[in-house]
């Protein structure tokens, strides 16, 4: 709550300082509305109490699609960042190396493990 001397009316004059500046009446009041809860369930609705229905359902929705922008700018940014890591600098592999690297690599452990069996029955032979 306010103090009791910030309860009455205050009036304050002034003048021109510089250039850009006015001078004229500042009248100081309650605030109009009230925050109770700083995360809205229903921003639209919160906002439609301060500024109407249309402007605030204009206001939602032109934020609804920023966000929307900036999230499919963002997958586009990954996207691109991939493919010139992939294909113009082949920093990274691409999806098909990478499987065919995979291919390779369980095809070599498969016949380092046959050579391994048969370096075992040939010592074994030998004793």
């Amino acid at each position: 709550a306010l103090a009791e001397r910030h309860k009455q009316q205050v009036m304050i004059r002034g003048s021109c300082a510089q250039d850009g500046t006015a001078m004229g009446h500042v009248w100081l009041h309650e605030p109009r509305g009230v925050v109770t809860n700083p995360v809205a369930e229903d921003p639209e609705e919160e906002l439609a109490g301060i500024v109407g229905d249309a402007a605030a359902h204009g206001m939602t929705s032109a934020a609804k699609d920023a966000a929307d922008w900036g999230r499919r700018s963002a997958r586009i940014l990954v996207a691109n960042v991939r493919e010139f890591l992939q294909e113009e600098r082949r920093d990274i592999p691409s999806p098909w190396e990478m499987s065919r690297f995979k291919s390779d690599l369980a095809t070599l452990r498969d016949d380092v493990e046959r050579a391994e069996a048969r370096l075992r029955a040939i010592e074994a032979r030998r004793q």
